[in-house]
């Protein structure tokens, strides 16, 4: 397999595994979130509850982006 061949199957299976990692990372943010209680403020300090908002705000894009390099490998 020539040098281009082998660049090719490795792009479309890094952008393969960032498709599937975003999509399992979206699958278990939807469920915990289904899943979560109201934060209080005073008991939840410290807690991972504001990571749930990164996670919600970066996986879609992620998740599109992957499936666009797939598209595109």
């Amino acid at each position: 397999m020539s040098d281009a061949g082998l660049l090719h199957t490795a792009f479309r299976l890094s952008a393969l595994a960032a498709a599937t990692g975003a999509a399992v990372c979206l699958v278990l943010a939807v469920r915990s979130r289904l899943r979560t209680r109201p934060v209080v403020p005073g008991r939840d300090a410290g807690s991972f509850a504001p990571m749930r908002e990164w996670v919600w705000a970066l996986v879609p894009p992620a998740f599109l982006l992957g499936l666009l390099l797939l598209g595109h490998a």
